[in-house]
């Protein structure tokens, strides 16, 4: 079926797949992929990490915080590389590359940091690229996830219950993710 399409499954005589697959296949002819998104300045992208890096201070423990080693992302279209230090919520500019695992552009890193899901997204979208594939990402990217499921909650007594029950109950997962 293609978008707009109604189906009676009292009367199949109407269906059309092949008409269906046509009007896809001449959508496919007409589409423009944007190789490169709009440059984001350096300075946004270092807000959206400053930012992102305080507010997992905030909601990851220490102790857990130093499972989150120091990772690299080099800022292609920027020429720019950033060591990120999740342990103690800092970053810093570099002045090479060659030891970022990550590269990507400005636009994806930005939106990386500038949002909760944004490592989730960068997974899924498979927008940059990591020099150590097939190795397990940073920790900091599994922390991130559960921060932005709002499963990880240290706020309060009842919160910490509730996520150490659900850690508990998702401690044979968790283990394969973290170790």
């Amino acid at each position: 079926m293609y978008p707009g399409d109604k189906f009676d499954t009292l009367n199949t005589a109407g269906l059309n797949s092949a008409k269906a697959v046509e009007r896809y296949m001449e959508d496919l002819k007409k589409m423009v992929i944007d190789p490169t998104p709009a440059t984001v300045p350096f300075e946004k992208v270092c807000d959206a990490i400053r930012n992102n890096l305080s507010s997992f201070k905030k909601e990851i423990p220490w102790f857990l915080r130093k499972l989150a080693k120091p990772f690299f992302v080099h800022i292609t279209d920027l020429n720019k590389t950033v060591s990120i230090q999740p342990q103690t919520g800092n970053f810093v500019e570099i002045d090479v590359n060659t030891h970022a695992r990550y590269h990507m552009c400005s636009q994806v890193c930005w939106f990386t940091f500038q949002f909760s899901w944004g490592t989730g997204t960068l997974d899924v979208s498979g927008m940059y690229q990591d020099k150590d594939y097939p190795a397990p990402h940073s920790k900091y990217f599994n922390f991130q996830n559960l921060i932005s499921t709002g499963i990880a909650n240290f706020r309060s007594l009842k919160q910490i219950t509730r996520t150490a029950a659900f850690m508990w109950a998702k401690r044979n997962e968790l283990w394969n993710r973290f170790v």
